[in-house]
Formats: structure tokens, C-alpha cells, sequence
């Protein structure tokens, strides 16, 4: 029995991206991780009535 379900991106995540001329990582600013974040959780209230709360954690969650 598998408990996963296939998935297909409906949009593109602000994740980190590569410089092109710098190896470091650009990462999304706070605004952008929660608005995404918020629209998702949108998306899913919506579309399933399974799920009960929904939450993130990490360092944007705790502001840092």
C-alpha cells in the first residue's frame, strides 16, 4: 500500500538560485517564503477537505 499520491506543480517556487557570475546561493526574502506559503495553503483548504491545519517551520518560520 503507498500512501504517496503523484503531484504536478501548478506554479514555480522562488527557490534559491545560482549566480551566474558567483557560486553563492540567492535565496527568497521572508515576504516571498510566506506569501508562497500562504497561497498554497489557500490552494489546499480549497482542494482538501482532509487536512486539518496546516503549518511551516525552519528559520523564515521563526523569522531569522
Amino acid at each position: 500500500m503507498s500512501i504517496t499520491v503523484p503531484c504536478k506543480v501548478t506554479w514555480q517556487f522562488n527557490m534559491p538560485v545560482r549566480l551566474l557570475s558567483s557560486s553563492v546561493l540567492k535565496w527568497p526574502d521572508v515576504q516571498t517564503v510566506e506569501k508562497a506559503v500562504r497561497r498554497w495553503a489557500e490552494v489546499i483548504d480549497q482542494n482538501r477537505k482532509d487536512v486539518l491545519r496546516i503549518g511551516y517551520f525552519g528559520s523564515y518560520a521563526r523569522g531569522e
